[in-house]
């Protein structure tokens, strides 16, 4: 049962950045490929908390990522 549920959570993290997905697709624009983003959001809208977000940001740092979205 535990599997099952880390597995769906897994598949929910795209709904952190499927907004960004879906309006690019629409509009056509590309996202810029300076922005990064991290976390967690299920499908009813909680924020579900992340782990290791220093070491995130200092690698997205070192890839010259000029904007994190952190939910």
């Amino acid at each position: 049962m535990d599997q099952m549920r880390k597995k769906l959570m897994e598949d929910f993290s795209f709904m952190s950045y499927a907004p960004f997905v879906f309006i690019s697709a629409l509009t056509g624009r590309t996202v810029k490929a300076d922005i990064a983003m991290t976390g967690e959001i299920t499908l009813i809208g909680n924020v579900m908390p992340i782990g290791g977000l220093k070491e995130k940001t200092i690698g997205a740092y070192n890839a010259n990522v000029k904007t994190i979205f952190i939910p």
